[in-house]
């Protein structure tokens, strides 16, 4: 079934604590308002891919596990506001 018109996933709230991701791309998502918790999310695969726009509203990775995935910026550089990583990545 085909959708006559696109849908946004801009300002709602998602909660992936505890996810495991063995891969998952992320590249073209925009993290525009609303809050999405990564709270303790395993990132498992390489091909995890997160070159993404971050413009506010909050992205909380704290407390996640495992190297960082692909494609964020690391903590100790300068952050968009609203984005949280742990201090190991």
């Amino acid at each position: 079934m085909s959708h006559s018109h696109p849908r946004s996933w801009q300002g709602h709230g998602f909660d992936f604590t505890g996810a495991v991701f063995d891969g998952a791309d992320f590249s073209s998502t925009e993290f525009i308002g609303g809050t999405v918790d990564f709270t303790g999310a395993q990132f498992t695969g390489s091909a995890v891919d997160f070159n993404v726009v971050f413009n506010g509203g909050t992205v909380d990775f704290s407390r996640a596990y495992s190297a960082a995935p692909n494609g964020l910026p690391s903590s100790g550089s300068s952050l968009p506001p609203g984005l949280i990583l742990p201090p190991t990545w």
